[in-house]
C-alpha cells in the first residue's frame, strides 16, 4: 500500500532549541543524559490549550513522547500571551513530528495490511470510510459528502470560554431524523491521523 508521505524535507541542519532536561539532536534526542533513537518513537501526543476563566486567560503547550523506552512529557504555561518555553515546544513538536513521520505512518499501514483496518482512538477505520465505535457506524467519505468534517469544540458560560481543537466531530442522520453523534480525539499522532482520513477521502470522492 502506497500513501503520500506529508513530510519529505530532511530535517538535517534545523536549529532546534534545548528545553529543560532535554536536548534534541539530528539523530537522537537526549534525557538526563540518556540518548534515545528517533525510530523508537511510536507516538506524539500535542496539544495547546486556550481557556479564559473568570477574566483570566491561560494558555499552554503539552507534549508527549511515546516510544518502546517509555514516555516522556514536556509541558509549558503563560498567561495571555506565549512564552519563550512554549515557542521553543512548537518548535520541537515540528521537528520530531518531520523526523518520525514516516515510521509512524507505517505502524497504521500494517494494522490495515493485516486488518483491513486501523485503529484509532479506540476506533475501527476502514480504507473505504466506515468507522466503527461504541455499536456506532459512521462513514467518512458521507459524512464529508453531506455536511464536510466538523473538527473542535467551544463553549462559553459566563465570563468563562475554552476551546478545543482536538476533537474531530461526526455526525449521523437516520430514517427518524434524529442524529447520532461520535467524537474522535485526535491529538495523538495528529498528522498521520490526518494523513490517512485524506486519502480515504481522497480516494473515496474518484
Amino acid at each position: 500500500m502506497v500513501i503520500s508521505c506529508k513530510y519529505k524535507i530532511p530535517c538535517k541542519g534545523l536549529t532546534i532549541p534545548h528545553y529543560k532536561r532535554f536536548h534534541f539532536l539530528d539523530t537522537t534526542y537526549q534525557c538526563k543524559d540518556v540518548s534515545y533513537e528517533y525510530d523508537t518513537i511510536s507516538g506524539i501526543d500535542y496539544r495547546e490549550s486556550n481557556a479564559t476563566i473568570n477574566l483570566v486567560n491561560t494558555r499552554g503547550v503539552y507534549l508527549w513522547i511515546f516510544s518502546t523506552n517509555g514516555k516522556h512529557k514536556l509541558s509549558a504555561s503563560s498567561m495571555y500571551r506565549d512564552s519563550k518555553k512554549m515557542k521553543a515546544l512548537r518548535q520541537i513538536h515540528t521537528f520530531i513530528s518531520k523526523k518520525t513521520f514516516n515510521n509512524r505512518l507505517q505502524l497504521y499501514l500494517k494494522q490495515i495490511e493485516s486488518d483491513g483496518f486501523f485503529v484509532y482512538d479506540n476506533a475501527k477505520i476502514y480504507l473505504n470510510g466506515t468507522v466503527e465505535k461504541k455499536n456506532k457506524i459512521f462513514n467518512l467519505v458521507e459524512i464529508y459528502q453531506q455536511n464536510g468534517l466538523t473538527l473542535g469544540e467551544s463553549g462559553e458560560w459566563g465570563f468563562n470560554s475554552y476551546n478545543n481543537p482536538y476533537k474531530l466531530h461526526l455526525e449521523n442522520r437516520d430514517k427518524f431524523f434524529s442524529f447520532n453523534h461520535l467524537w474522535i480525539k485526535c491529538s495523538y499522532n495528529r498528522d498521520v491521523f490526518f494523513q490517512l482520513v485524506n486519502h480515504i477521502i481522497s480516494k473515496g470522492m474518484n
